[in-house]
């Protein structure tokens, strides 16, 4: 749950030969590019503003974007994208993913000798298609800014479906994510994010929804069952903690697969909701439903402390006018750590300590 990703100063993007030459075009066109054809040979003749549409078939490209206003949109679950028998190398997959591959990378354009971002990467827009299979993530993004991805399913990538690490505004919606190694959505990394996560569908992922060190995220409308923890708020101890998280509307319930211990946190099953650590977080309007399990993170609404993790306590936040039955150990738990929490007009049966039901 703390994953660092390595990155190193900005390099010149790798350009690749396309399997069929694509010719530059200008500003507000649209690139069409079929199954044969390189995705990223489109991309690298793009200008900024330029609408790649991916014709429905298989494609088994990793895909690099360094560059504004590219749109890139499929034919739905019809055009699928798998990890290529051999990866580019570029900077996202040798030093931001490790050796990892992705679907989509959106890469900053430029980082200073410190690694802090110089130049974003603005208002990649991807959506309607499917990514599977890759080690790394689906779609991923470091750097940008107006990130969207909507309409996509992304399935069994071997760490996030769709992730976000400093990156400002955007949207996550209306995705489906599906038996990722770890979370379905990630935010991550990001003092003031102003993003939305919404009316997205997660199951089968270790973490459904994950907001880890970043500030200023509207999560609502989800649904996320079938997971180890529906949706997590982490203080992973980083400088600037976690919180302010407006969650809202969403249904998370019987996330009651488990999870075995690994290098980055103990076991997990039947978790909700749960913050570790974060403050200033508003939990409103929630379903939470059966979530079940004996581990540290399990039962409906859970705030506790972020100790194990280098972080600090869950402090100032609000739970309110949720719906919490049928959880273990408690529908709502807290840890008595922490100032300033709030638990008022919660429709729920038992809680630890008593009294945090109204």
């Amino acid at each position: 749950m703390r994953r660092k990703l390595a990155v190193l100063a900005a390099v010149p993007a790798v350009v690749f030969g396309s399997l069929a030459a694509v010719p530059a075009q200008a500003s507000g066109a649209t690139i069409t590019v079929h199954p044969g054809q390189s995705i990223q040979a489109a991309v690298d003749r793009a200008a900024p503003g330029t609408t790649i549409v991916l014709a429905a078939g298989t494609y088994r490209q990793s895909v690099l974007i360094r560059k504004d206003r590219l749109t890139i949109r499929g034919e739905g679950n019809r055009t699928v994208l798998m990890p290529p028998a051999k990866l580019p190398k570029n900077i996202c997959t040798t030093d931001f993913l490790g050796g990892h591959g992705a679907a989509f990378c959106v890469f900053a354009k430029k980082l200073d000798a410190a690694q802090n971002v110089v130049t974003r990467v603005f208002d990649t827009k991807i959506s309607d298609l499917q990514v599977r299979g890759f080690d790394g993530m689906g779609i991923v993004a470091f750097g940008g800014s107006g990130f969207v991805v909507h309409d996509v399913t992304a399935i069994h990538d071997g760490d996030y479906g769709i992730a976000r690490f400093n990156t400002v505004g955007g949207a996550v919606y209306d995705n489906a994510v599906r038996n990722n190694n770890e979370a379905g959505i990630y935010v991550g990394d990001t003092a003031m994010a102003n993003a939305i996560v919404r009316d997205n569908d997660a199951t089968g992922n270790e973490l459904g929804l994950f907001v880890r060190h970043s500030r200023y995220v509207k999560v609502f409308g989800n649904r996320s069952w079938g997971n180890c923890q529906g949706l997590l708020i982490l203080d992973d101890g980083q400088a600037g903690g976690a919180g302010n998280v407006a969650a809202w509307d969403n249904d998370l319930n019987r996330n009651n697969n488990f999870c075995a211990a690994n290098a980055e946190h103990p076991p997990l099953q039947g978790g909700g909701l749960l913050v570790l650590g974060g403050t200033k977080n508003v939990l409103r309007d929630n379903t939470v439903l059966g979530n079940v399990g004996k581990q540290f993170n399990s039962g409906g609404i859970v705030l506790v402390s972020a100790g194990m993790f280098h972080g600090a306590n869950a402090a100032w936040n609000t739970v309110a006018d949720n719906e919490a039955f049928g959880n273990s150990p408690a529908d709502i738990r807290w840890d008595g750590l922490g100032a300033g929490n709030r638990f008022l007009d919660n429709n729920c049966r038992t809680s630890m300590p008593a009294g945090l039901c109204n």
